[in-house]
């Protein structure tokens, strides 16, 4: 893939008024759509008609799913084409800041809790949809000036209904971002990659917010996800001395390595922050009851009893690290390691 040169003043109906940011998968302007006459964001993806058709093909899939999705806090779709060769697909201008640059703030843990909620409602909506949006991180939810979160770019959404379910991405592909990508994910198992992923990455970033620290957070990318197939996070409650033990529960039960053991839905998550945030502990976070057996013979000696709790598994170590020079989050990783 190839980045394109900047695009000229007038581009079909958009003024380019200014470029918004740019990165390896695209680069985003700030355009006004003079047939409308409203401000919207202008995406150029990087690729070239000889290069990458699946990729071509997976940009136009990104906008047909995201078009379909209307929830206040998902970014709409307006227009999607191709002018002068170029490809294009414009959005809702969300004036704000990515939510990767409130993980310094001290949010509460009601207000991390109250995002969480209206993160999931908006994914639980897409899931409704059939979408999937595989890329969830700070990078692509906006805080808009209300304190709104607005998911953005399903740029590696995939549908599971119907035959729009093209399978554009081959079974041992890896995409994502590393540090919130799911299990299965990492594995390339696509067949596997369903709403348990979102819930998952929706996990890592409550637990990021919470503990101002990510919960895999190796030196290099091969490290980070030999973490998140093998480790278990370090506990809430050693990392943040006001750590909830209810939100606690529910952030470690979207981290389950296994998908069956996460939250059944979107909805489910959503429904249990919504209850959280009542006041009402979660299922997850209340202690089991002991078991009554049918019969207990009287003691006849004094002896000590060995339980479950006692063989408890610890960290397992990391049995892999590749020699990956990327760092997954070259951003603001250094700082995210404070505790």
């Amino acid at each position: 893939m190839n980045a394109p040169a900047p695009l000229p003043e007038q581009f079909g109906r958009y003024r380019i008024e200014k470029q918004l940011g740019q990165g390896g998968m695209g680069s985003v302007y700030l355009a006004h759509d003079t047939q409308l006459d409203r401000k919207v964001a202008l995406k150029i993806p990087h690729f070239t008609e000889g290069k990458g058709p699946q990729i071509i093909a997976r940009f136009y899939q990104e906008a047909r799913a995201a078009a379909t999705i209307h929830h206040p806090h998902v970014c709409p779709i307006y227009d999607v084409g191709e002018i002068d060769g170029i490809h294009y697909l414009t959005m809702a201008f969300v004036e704000g800041k990515p939510l990767e640059d409130w993980l310094e703030r001290d949010l509460s843990l009601r207000q991390i809790a109250t995002l969480g909620r209206k993160i999931a409602d908006a994914l639980n909506e897409a899931h409704k949809k059939g979408v999937i949006h595989r890329d969830l991180k700070p990078a692509n939810i906006m805080i808009d000036k209300r304190g709104e979160p607005i998911v953005m770019d399903f740029g590696l959404a995939r549908r599971t209904v119907g035959e729009e379910d093209n399978r554009l991405t081959q079974a041992g592909t890896v995409l994502g971002s590393p540090a919130y990508m799911s299990p299965e994910q990492i594995r390339g198992e696509v067949d596997k990659t369903g709403s348990s992923t979102d819930i998952f990455s929706l996990g890592v970033i409550l637990y990021e917010l919470i503990a101002r620290r990510l919960p895999f957070d190796g030196a290099t990318v091969g490290a980070v996800h030999a973490q998140i197939l093998l480790d278990d996070p370090p506990p809430l409650h050693d990392l943040r001395e006001d750590s909830d033990p209810a939100l606690d529960a529910i952030c470690m039960k979207a981290l389950e390595k296994k998908a069956e053991n996460r939250y059944r839905s979107m909805q489910d998550l959503a429904t249990t922050l919504k209850s959280y945030l009542e006041g009402k502990a979660p299922d997850a976070a209340k202690p089991a009851a002991p078991a009554k057996p049918a019969f207990v013979p009287p003691p006849t000696k004094t002896h000590s009893g060995i339980h479950a709790s006692d063989l408890g598994f610890g960290r397992s170590m990391v049995v892999a690290q590749q020699e990956d020079r990327e760092h997954h989050r070259p951003k603001h990783g250094s700082k995210i390691k404070r505790k």
